[in-house]
Parts: structure tokens; C-alpha cells; sequence
């Protein structure tokens, strides 16, 4: 099997299997599974960004000190 292939079948939200275990089962180093991950473009705040795309077709007349204070009581985001 192919290492992209076994990299794409890592569930990273298994709860019963952990990430070391998968690695172990797919034959696959650590630090191939992270080098690829952080080459795909995974962007670290795309979540921050959907929440504030909510907060904002909700009230686009909010400014930036609203929107944080939002984004803080609302989702938690300490920005």
C-alpha cells in the first residue's frame, strides 16, 4: 500500500484508537505524518476565521473590539 495512502486512513479523531497506535499499525514515522500534514496547507486559525464569518452575518455593523469580545464570551477564543 501506498504512504499516502496510509497516511489519508490516520483518523485523528479516534477515540479508541490513538494517533501512536495508528502510526504503529500503518508503519508510518511521526514525523512523516506531520511534515505531510503541515505541507497540505492546513490553516491553524480556520476555525477562528468560521466563527467570526458567524459572528459577522449576524452583525456586520460590529467592529473589531465587538467582534473580540465576541469571539471571546461566545466560542472562547482568547484573542
Amino acid at each position: 500500500m501506498a504512504r499516502e495512502t496510509r497516511l489519508d486512513m490516520i483518523d485523528t479523531s479516534s477515540v479508541e484508537v490513538s494517533l501512536s497506535r495508528q502510526f504503529r499499525l500503518f508503519s508510518i514515522p511521526k514525523s512523516s505524518y506531520y511534515y505531510n500534514r503541515s505541507r497540505v496547507g492546513i490553516d491553524k486559525n480556520c476555525y477562528i476565521k468560521q466563527d467570526m464569518l458567524e459572528i459577522y452575518k449576524s452583525e456586520p455593523t460590529y467592529g473589531v473590539r465587538r467582534l473580540k469580545n465576541n469571539l471571546r464570551k461566545e466560542y472562547g477564543w482568547r484573542v
